[in-house]
């Protein structure tokens, strides 16, 4: 069973479609995603604890914070998903998209810790060939987001997804953007 899971990691790179097809062909559950969005916490959790050097002990309501952001962030991502896929004619159930959304999460952290060093390059400064190695793990990070959403959809094509999926980015960017202008001090200026 673990050889079959490690197989399909490597087949999620390779051949993402094939890879969630396989998954969406053992029937999971929701028990089975949130068993999926579980692992995925704790090994981004060990990763960013490795990163920062083990420190002492971890903080138990920033643990709890960050499942529930987590949580939350995952199940916005699977309605947002499963209902723009649906619009433009997708038949992925929410079942199927919550699984693919869950395996998505999993499987891209075996980039974990070469996207925390090119995350460090970019938030020291120091640049360098690690930021470009961050956004060749956020390209495939999206590719394989929308191989997984055009399988779960039967989407014929990948493409499509990753054009809603970066105008629903910056969509979302923007309402942020506002939302937190909305929030700051006009008098303080932002170092």
């Amino acid at each position: 069973m673990f050889a079959a899971f490690i197989a399909n990691i490597f087949q999620a790179y390779r051949d993402p479609r094939a890879s969630a097809r396989a998954l969406l062909s053992r029937r999971p559950t929701m028990v089975d995603a949130m068993a999926m969005l579980a692992l995925t916490f704790a090994i981004s959790e060990f990763f960013g604890r490795v990163m920062a050097g083990f420190p002492a002990s971890p903080n138990l309501f920033g643990l709890v914070a960050g499942l529930f952001l987590l949580l939350a962030a995952f199940g916005i991502m699977t309605m947002l998903a499963y209902t723009i896929g649906a619009k433009f004619g997708g038949k992925g159930s929410l079942r199927d998209i919550a699984v693919v959304l869950a395996w998505h999460g999993l499987a891209t952290q075996a980039m974990g810790p070469v996207t925390y060093l090119g995350l460090d390059a970019l938030r020291t400064g120091t640049g360098g060939p690690m930021v470009l190695v961050l956004l060749v793990s956020l390209g495939v990070s999206l590719w394989m987001f929308a191989a997984f959403i055009a399988e779960a959809h039967r989407f014929a094509r990948v493409g499509p997804v990753i054009g809603v999926t970066l105008g629903a980015t910056v969509v979302v960017m923007l309402l942020v953007s506002v939302l937190v202008a909305g929030f700051m001090d006009p008098g303080v200026a932002v170092q």
